[in-house]
């Protein structure tokens, strides 16, 4: 039997690790628990990642997490290769993998083969550092609108590190991001806005969570879940068909069940990246950050530095803000991140499944559970005819 793979994905804050490690404890043999989360990959980033504790991590225990020094540099490709194998141990023993975390784009990798951007080198590193120097962030996000319209509309004039890096990937390859990751294709330009939207429009297209909704709700959609809601369809080379907003059909070698937390209210969920921020201020991050700083081979230009929470305490050891306004910088640049995840999540590739964010715990796993049963079950009749 091919055992299927879950993804559990979702905005910060919005509870992704406490409902992995809620399934994984109700059976822990019947799940392997992977991170998916670019920041818990590093050691001595834990407050500031909101990395589950060493006492958590011994009761639910994941792979990914803690697997490399700070100053060292982690990619997609990367992590395709190593997630390949972890599912593969998972399966071989028997598992069912859990991925869990927001890096998107680590997702995205899951659905067939992305765009390999160049990386960084020294040299691009040093003129786009000198450029923001002698340009300053409004001039070099205006130099976008000529290299990369696109990314010029898209990208807010502040948001540096992005801006930075079409800028750098210019600089690289003389090609737009627009142009390197093939958004505008033959297959999807010819669609109008409509097209596209009328393409991801599925038949429960209700979103789950609403400011207003409660356990009447969630027990009426869960009634309505079925296979063909929940469940990919196969090709003939039996890879697994999901369909992005652009109308394209993406192909994964697993059969991803994926799972999108998705809380339209915002003020709740702003008030829980807040109260989160708070936590972090009160275990110790601002120690945390110090303790990076001080160690003298680091700098804000690394991939571990650049993670929301402290590039912004960064800036305050460099004596650029006070501590006051790096918290609010924190706060705000948090909000940015789950902004963009929820982005993400409003054209993912179909299918997927929502779970409200409002609801407990348990209810929550038993839409992951039914969802994974429809999958065995499916497998199973399929085996079972193939062996008549």
């Amino acid at each position: 039997m091919t055992l299927p793979v879950i993804t559990l994905m979702g905005a910060t804050a919005s509870g992704k690790t406490r409902l992995a490690m809620a399934l994984y404890k109700k059976n822990p043999a019947r799940y392997d628990l992977i991170n998916v989360d670019s920041a818990l990959i590093y050691r001595d980033m834990t407050i500031g990642t909101a990395k589950p504790s060493p006492e958590e991590l011994a009761q639910a225990p994941h792979a990914l997490v803690d697997i490399l020094d700070p100053a060292q540099a982690y990619s997609v490709g990367q992590f395709q290769k190593d997630v390949d194998a972890l599912i593969k141990k998972s399966h071989a023993q028997g598992k069912i993998p859990v991925l869990v975390g927001g890096t998107m784009m680590y997702y995205r990798s899951l659905l067939g083969q992305i765009d390999e951007l160049p990386s960084s080198t020294p040299e691009s590193r040093a003129w786009i550092k000198e450029l923001f120097a002698t340009k300053g962030a409004q001039e070099c996000h205006q130099m976008l609108e000529q290299i990369d319209p696109a990314a010029f509309k898209r990208l807010h004039p502040n948001d540096t590190q992005r801006v930075g890096r079409v800028l750098e990937l210019y600089y690289l390859t003389g090609k737009s991001m627009s142009e390197i990751s093939n958004n505008n294709s033959e297959e999807n330009k010819h669609l109008s806005p409509l097209e596209k939207e009328l393409r991801m429009r599925r038949i429960n297209k209700k979103l789950f969570n609403t400011p207003h909704y409660n356990l009447e709700d969630y027990y009426t959609d869960f009634a309505q879940l079925t296979p063909e809601l929940c469940l990919a369809p196969q090709n003939e080379a039996g890879l697994y068909l999901y369909h992005d907003v652009k109308g394209k059909t993406l192909t994964s070698q697993y059969n991803l069940l994926q799972f999108a937390m998705y809380n339209q209210d915002r003020a709740q969920l702003h008030a829980d990246i807040n109260n989160r921020l708070e936590q972090m201020h009160e275990q110790g991050i601002l120690a945390e950050v110090e303790k990076l700083y001080q160690r003298g081979d680091l700098n804000r230009d690394m991939p571990s530095v650049r993670c929301v929470g402290y590039r912004q305490l960064w800036d305050y050891f460099e004596g650029q803000v006070d501590l006051e306004q790096a918290f609010a910088n924190i706060a705000a640049a948090t909000r940015q991140l789950a902004k963009r995840q929820i982005t993400w999540l409003r054209s993912w590739p179909l299918p997927f499944t929502q779970i409200p964010t409002n609801i407990p715990v348990a209810q929550q796993i038993a839409i992951i559970e039914k969802v994974l049963d429809f999958a065995l079950e499916k497998n199973y009749e399929k085996n079972n005819c193939n062996s008549h």
